[in-house]
């Protein structure tokens, strides 16, 4: 329902707060080999410090985004044109991916007192957990975005805690969330076929991403965005 909601109200939608790119679409990472060198420039461009808000007529006015968000929020994945473009950003195998269902889990004796589980759901800019001591994001020196074990503060050797950045025009529909640790220029997703069936694995988007196919050409890059949810807090007792 939250996609067909997007897939409506999206094309009106001419607020913005994505960097604007010359070329006409998205300044991801594209996987499309001609790309690369654009691409190589593109990703060391500035990042905006304010949004630039089109209404119609010809109106243009700027806004200040704000930094932490007031909901809690689902994600989706945009990138026109590719395989991921409107899909759900989920939690599963202690990392997140573009695509498939979420993977949870609650102990029986917690019972009725269960959550759904069956969305990601982040708070403050952390996934939305009933387990005691949470479970922390981090981004790893590869890379890959994770999260903790439940129970557990360890993370890989050299990760950074913490793991998405929020920003939203205060008149805007959709948030959105990047990263720029380990001086990434965003998020991509990354194909993975090790669990059988390809999926694609979120990633900071850095150069020397040690990422599954062993090219980082491979990856996508997308706009993480945000859409406010109403459903029960916590999402979940636990993401596996």
């Amino acid at each position: 329902m939250r996609l067909l909601t997007y897939i409506l109200l999206a094309a009106p939608i001419l607020a913005s707060c994505v960097p604007h790119d010359p070329r006409g679409h998205d300044n991801s990472r594209r996987s499309d080999k001609h790309d690369d060198k654009q691409d190589d420039k593109s990703k060391d461009r500035p990042r905006p410090t304010s949004c630039t808000t089109t209404t119609p007529p010809a109106s243009t006015t700027s806004c200040v985004p704000t930094t932490s968000p007031t909901k809690a929020f689902t994600v989706i994945a945009a990138h026109s044109g590719s395989p991921i473009h409107l899909l759900p950003m989920v939690a599963g195998g202690l990392g997140f991916q573009v695509g498939g269902g979420t993977s949870s889990y609650c102990p029986t004796v917690v019972g009725a007192s269960c959550p759904p589980g069956n969305e990601t759901v982040f708070v403050g800019g952390s996934i939305s957990v009933m387990v005691p001591g949470g479970q922390q994001q981090y981004v790893e020196v590869g890379g890959r975005i994770g999260y903790t074990q439940a129970h557990s503060a360890s993370m890989p050797v050299g990760a950074i805690p913490g793991g998405f950045s929020y920003y939203k025009c205060p008149d805007e529909q959709f948030g959105h969330i990047t990263t720029s640790i380990f001086n990434a220029t965003g998020l991509m997703a990354c194909p993975d076929n090790s669990f059988g069936t390809q999926r694609y694995v979120v990633y900071a988007n850095i150069p020397n991403a040690v990422v599954p196919s062993g090219n980082v050409q491979d990856c996508i890059g997308f706009d993480g965005l945000t859409s406010d949810y109403n459903g029960p807090l916590p999402a979940a007792w636990q993401y596996t």
